[in-house]
């Protein structure tokens, strides 16, 4: 399964995005600012 998550350096998007990445068979893909802050997710990427 794929997944799109907005806002995936935010709070919500990057705790999100660490769940569904612990999960087998899920793809994720996300949309960012411009400038985002990227502190969030830095372990992820």
């Amino acid at each position: 399964m794929e997944v799109l998550i907005t806002g995936i350096t935010g709070f919500v998007g990057s705790h999100l995005a660490d769940f569904l990445l612990g999960k087998k068979g899920i793809k994720a893909h996300g949309i960012v600012r411009r400038h985002p802050k990227t502190e969030n997710i830095e372990y992820i990427i």
